[in-house]
C-alpha cells in the first residue's frame, strides 16, 4: 500500500508539473503574440524564455522542449508578417530578429544548464548525508536509524523474513 501511495504520489507531482508546463508555456505564447501583433517588439519572448530557463527543479529536456517550440513559434510569426519586425528592428540596426532569438535561447540554455547542474548536485549532496546519518563513522556499518529503514525497506517490497540483533 505505502508503494502504490508513492507511486501515485509521483505521478501526481508529475502531473502537475505538466500542468504548470502548459499553463505557463501557452500563456507565454498569447503573450508573445499579442505584443508581436501589437508592437512588433520580442520583449515578452525573451522574458518567458528566461523563465522557462530559470525554473526550478524542471528538468533540462522539458526546458529545451520549452526553448524549442517557442523559437519555432516566434520564428513563424516573423516569417508571416515581416513588415512589423522590419519596423522594430530597424532602430536597432546592430541585431535581427533571428539574431535576437538566438542569443535569448542560448542565455536561456546556460541558465537552464546551470539550474540542472545545482539541482544534481544538491541531490548528490543530501544522498551523501542520508549516507552519513545511516552509518556508523568509525565501522561504516548501518547504525539503529539505518537498520530501521532497511527492515522497513525490506518489509515493504521484499517479504523476505529476516533477524537483526543489536
Amino acid at each position: 500500500l505505502a508503494a502504490l501511495s508513492k507511486e501515485g504520489t509521483a505521478d501526481s507531482f508529475k502531473l502537475m508539473w505538466w500542468g504548470i508546463f502548459a499553463i505557463i508555456f501557452f500563456g507565454a505564447i498569447y503573450l508573445i503574440r499579442m505584443e508581436m501583433q501589437t508592437s512588433g517588439s520580442l520583449y515578452a519572448y525573451a522574458i518567458a524564455i528566461l523563465v522557462f530557463g530559470t525554473l526550478v527543479n524542471m528538468p533540462f529536456q522539458w526546458a529545451v522542449l520549452a526553448f524549442a517550440l517557442l523559437d519555432s513559434f516566434v520564428i513563424w510569426q516573423a516569417q508571416i508578417n515581416p513588415m512589423v519586425y522590419e519596423e522594430f528592428f530597424s532602430e536597432a540596426k546592430f541585431i535581427q530578429p533571428y539574431h535576437y532569438v538566438l542569443f535569448c535561447t542560448v542565455v536561456a540554455l546556460i541558465a537552464s544548464l546551470n539550474n540542472s547542474m545545482q539541482y544534481l548536485l544538491l541531490m548528490r549532496e543530501r544522498v551523501h548525508l542520508d549516507h552519513l546519518s545511516d552509518t556508523d563513522p568509525l565501522t561504516g556499518l548501518l547504525n539503529r536509524r539505518g537498520m530501521e529503514r532497511e527492515i522497513h525497506r525490506r518489509r515493504l517490497f521484499e517479504r523476505n523474513a529476516c533477524a537483526v540483533l543489536f
